[in-house]
């Protein structure tokens, strides 16, 4: 769904058209986009943008209007227009982008009064004067008060509508202060008569004129924003004005560093958790190693899918931090009990345990994958922007999964030996238990 289901027509002169995709997943926004432009631009005089509908989901997490979103920072609203422009002209030109578009638009037309200063300091009036004065014409001014039973009405006198011309605000006599003349406004102010803007968007408590662009088919953020940056570098910039290059990549790096800390603060959960469990703080380190493993698979299957890592995609990973080590709960948990109970050596621990745990491991991660395909295919409105978060999550699953049963059995076996090592180098001699309560490996397997 998209052509900007959230707006409301802006005019006579403007049209808008929604625009619903079928379910079956055979056409997708930028296809269908281009279909478009290969039909309207047939058309002459005709200007056509498209606006992603957003979900109530995309909404929420902030979703931005475009992949790439150029800010022009200023205080006059005709240079930000001037610079947008440029900027907009060098942008159409680019192969990489698509449905290239501007917030700049043409609003109610409006009557400018640019007051000539000199002469109006050289006849001891004021700016605010003048508005006064125009302003007591135009909205009229209250000339009594009458009492309606248990309250006050004013009475205004103003101009009639048909009074309230161009022509007439000219004609207004401006007194001057001190002297008994007055002088025409048309004397004092140059009147001007011009469209005034749709809205002014201010960000920072700066005045800001934004462009924005969608990503053409088959095109990387990154070669986007390096075309994008190449032409802006061609504006010349007037002085206190910026260009500030955000979107998809700018939202990016905000996600990245607002969600950092909750994957810091996530790991450092799951050990405590852990340790808390496992009593020790050497298991839960060789459980956590799985969370490395399952980020190469993360990785390759961004590339093999050809996602963007978005914020919904972060979440993924924040999950699979709880959800990862569970297969290596599982297999350490296991090789423990059977060091305690059984009273098996370390080796033979790790090679019975990796054995029997192996199929619940498998079916456990399975059902998992399983259970995420659908939405990482993208079926159903929306889906493209949860996508994401099930294509981490399945990755990681898959890679972690794999490579628990072969590196956490070694990691398993090597820190037991350190540990083993160094409780023979400080503790006692004759101690057979150690800190974990495992009778102490003699060497034999």
């Amino acid at each position: 769904r998209f052509a900007g289901a959230e707006q409301e027509p802006e005019g006579p002169h403007t049209a808008e058209l929604l625009v619903t995709l079928k379910p079956d997943g055979q056409l997708n926004v930028p296809k269908a986009t281009a279909i478009l432009d290969k039909k309207v631009s047939q058309i002459h005089d005709l200007n056509i943008s498209y606006l992603l509908s957003q979900s109530s989901l995309s909404s929420l997490i902030g979703s931005e209007q475009a992949a790439i979103v150029i800010q022009v920072k200023g205080r006059s609203l005709d240079v930000l227009a001037d610079i947008t422009q440029q900027i907009y002209q060098r942008l159409r030109g680019l192969s990489e982008l698509t449905n290239v578009r501007t917030n700049i638009l043409e609003g109610n037309p409006e009557v400018d009064l640019i007051p000539d200063r000199t002469l109006m300091a050289s006849l001891n009036l004021s700016p605010q004067q003048v508005i006064t004065l125009i302003g007591n014409h135009l909205r009229g001014q209250i000339a009594t008060t009458i009492q309606d039973i248990d309250q006050a009405k004013d009475i205004r006198v103003q101009l009639g509508r048909d009074d309230q011309t161009l022509a007439e605000l000219e004609d207004i006599f401006v007194p001057v202060p001190g002297a008994s003349k007055a002088v025409r406004l048309a004397e004092l102010v140059n009147i001007r008569i011009q469209p005034g803007p749709k809205e002014i968007v201010h960000k920072d408590q700066e005045r800001v004129a934004q462009t924005f662009a969608d990503l053409a088919e088959g095109t990387k953020l990154s070669d986007a924003v390096a075309a994008v940056r190449d032409r802006l570098a061609t504006i010349n910039m007037p002085e206190n004005y910026y260009i500030r290059l955000g979107g998809e990549e700018e939202r990016r790096r905000q996600s990245f560093e607002s969600l950092r800390f909750a994957l810091i603060l996530a790991l450092i959960l799951v050990y405590m958790v852990m340790a808390s469990l496992f009593e020790s703080l050497v298991h839960p380190f060789v459980i956590m190693f799985s969370m490395p493993l399952a980020a190469i698979g993360v990785v390759w299957a961004f590339y093999l899918t050809g996602q963007t890592l978005n914020m919904m995609g972060y979440i993924g990973i924040i999950m699979l931090a709880g959800i990862v080590v569970n297969n290596a709960i599982v297999l350490v948990d296991y090789v423990n009990r059977l060091r305690r109970v059984d009273r098996e050596s370390t080796v033979d621990a790790i090679v019975h345990g990796s054995q029997r745990r192996m199929r619940p491991i498998l079916m456990t991660t399975l059902t998992t994958i399983l259970a995420l395909t659908a939405l990482a295919l993208g079926f159903g409105e929306g889906a493209d922007s949860r996508a994401p978060m099930a294509i981490a999550v399945i990755g990681g699953l898959i890679s972690s999964t794999l490579l628990t049963l072969i590196f956490i059995p070694v990691l398993y076996s090597i820190v037991n030996d350190i540990t083993e090592f160094l409780r023979r180098l400080f503790g006692s001699k004759d101690d057979d238990i150690d800190e974990d309560g495992f009778e102490a490996d003699t060497g034999a397997i």
